[in-house]
């Protein structure tokens, strides 16, 4: 709107318009895209770390569920079944597992949902899960078009050494917790898939928060942290996926 003094008002001059000049409205563009450049990763990063905690929040809860599974089972964890590492707890039925291979889920009534029909299961799913990757055939794997929660009914692989042992005729018997001769704070009961290719070294990708094996694992104390896995290595003084230390095997 013009601005104009006393005696511009009596007619003497032109009122005089103010604006922004083409050299002044290119800087604040500017301005405006380099704010935009600078909080665009700290917003991406954010959004990670809110994951992050989601997930781990998630694999807290599956490992008091757990603690109140075996507490409930004479300390003893469920009987060994065909990808029991999966079908351990949640959605029934999954789109890899067939309901008659895994006709029950055992840990979910310890996350208050009932043993079948958990559709809409959100304890056992990672918020960035992402389908399972072979890393040497162009990303072509199991999960291929699916997440690891809609193609296994759950997105945390539990740790297989606390599903079955042999004994001394080599018959497959349930693991006991006396059968576990490791601090409970060390030994991992599940956690994102990762974890399994990175002890393994395998060229399969299930990163689901980072590129290099930062994975949240639950622990049989009843806690979960997120961890960063040593290539090749199943137990270090962080975590272990063994029952007792490697020395003694």
């Amino acid at each position: 709107m013009p601005q104009c003094d006393q005696q511009t008002r009596r007619g003497s001059s032109p009122c005089k318009r103010f604006g922004f000049t083409l050299i002044e409205l290119l800087v604040v563009v500017s301005l405006i895209a380099m704010l935009i450049a600078i909080l665009l990763p700290a917003i991406g990063s954010a959004r990670d770390s809110s994951r992050v905690l989601q997930c781990t929040s998630n694999t807290r809860q599956i490992a008091v569920a757990w603690t109140m599974y075996l507490q409930e089972h004479d300390e003893t964890f469920p009987e060994h079944q065909k990808n029991m590492q999966w079908f351990y707890g949640g959605r029934e039925p999954a789109l890899g597992i067939p309901a008659f291979q895994a006709d029950h889920r055992p840990l979910n009534p310890y996350v208050g949902l009932a043993e079948t029909d958990s559709a809409g299961l959100d304890s056992f799913r990672c918020t960035a899960d992402r389908d399972i990757r072979n890393g040497n055939t162009g990303g072509t794997g199991p999960t291929q078009g699916h997440s690891t929660y809609t193609y296994f009914g759950n997105s945390y692989m539990m740790n297989a050494s606390l599903l079955w042992q042999k004994d001394e005729s080599g018959d497959i018997q349930r693991v006991r917790l006396s059968d576990v001769r490791l601090p409970p704070s060390q030994v991992a009961a599940a956690g994102d898939v990762q974890w399994y290719y990175a002890v393994l070294n395998t060229h399969w990708d299930a990163h689901f928060h980072n590129g290099h094996d930062q994975v949240n694992l639950s622990f049989l104390d009843g806690h979960a942290s997120y961890v960063q896995i040593e290539r090749g290595s199943a137990h270090t003084p962080d975590y272990s996926f063994l029952r007792e230390h490697p020395e003694t095997q």
